[in-house]
């Protein structure tokens, strides 16, 4: 029987898988898994993101992603879009939603 940690699988390309986890992103390849960048949550919600009923309470995981080319993923993520970098381990904000 596999132990499984509770990762959640945001998008799977090229044999590698891009993962996320209270607050991280991860990169799992030929079964290992890689750390990859810190979201950028505050130190609170970085917090609350470790206790499932307020993640999912406050919604912190990032919601939908799509890739946008070799190494760059759009994602939906605390009301505003981001670009994820892999290669360059960044993360940039490039649309916020007002708030309400």
């Amino acid at each position: 029987m596999a132990i499984t940690i509770p990762y959640k699988a945001l998008y799977a390309f090229d044999n590698k898988v891009l993962l996320y986890r209270k607050g991280n992103f991860y990169i799992s390849e030929n079964g290992n898994i890689y750390f990859l960048i810190k979201s950028p949550l505050s130190f609170a919600k970085r917090i609350a993101a470790k206790t499932n009923i307020l993640n999912r309470l406050m919604r912190l995981e990032p919601r939908a992603i799509e890739k946008f080319s070799n190494n760059l993923f759009v994602m939906s993520f605390e009301h505003k879009i981001w670009v994820l970098d892999i290669e360059k381990k960044t993360m940039h904000m490039i649309f916020e939603n007002r708030p309400g």
